[in-house]
């Protein structure tokens, strides 16, 4: 589990626009990859992934990842609704603006509460700004459980 039940976004926080293609748990930081523009609710070209690696600068944060993506056979198991599953290939939700509970944190970092939020190479939550695309604010530090609150701001 990537993000625990304390969330508060309203409709106007979430984007359902984009397909994604790699599998992943939600909570993790994803990036536009694709050409679409995000107007056309099915355009197949609006995607998005998590990091893989490359420099942060130059990438376009989209926003926190609100469901797993799995890879299924669905002829034997069905997708659990229960766990916000989407099948890889699929339209993902994305939170833009919001508070989200998070264990999806870069390894080595201590955060305190007020500080800014930013991305890594990866897609991890961290204070360190290696991109300087500010995604939120840090709500509390991480508790026990390697969970922190987080205000997410990103601009429409």
């Amino acid at each position: 589990m990537a993000l625990k039940p304390l969330q508060d976004y309203g409709r106007e926080g979430v984007e359902v626009t984009a397909f994604m293609t790699p599998t992943g748990d939600r909570g993790r930081v994803v990036i536009y990859t694709g050409t679409g523009s995000g107007q056309n609710l099915d355009d197949s070209t609006t995607k998005v992934a998590f990091p893989t690696g490359q420099a942060v600068s130059g990438t376009y944060a989209a926003g926190i990842l609100l469901c797993d993506v799995v890879n299924k056979t669905l002829t034997e198991q069905m997708l659990n609704p229960y766990k916000a599953e989407v099948q890889a290939g699929g339209k993902v939700a994305v939170l833009r603006k919001g508070r989200v509970c998070s264990n999806m944190l870069a390894d080595g970092i201590t955060i305190v509460a007020g500080q800014k939020a930013y991305y890594d190479t990866t897609g991890y939550l961290t204070n360190v700004d290696s991109s300087g695309t500010v995604i939120g604010q840090w709500v509390s530090k991480a508790d026990a459980n390697g969970y922190a609150t987080l205000d997410v701001n990103l601009p429409n």
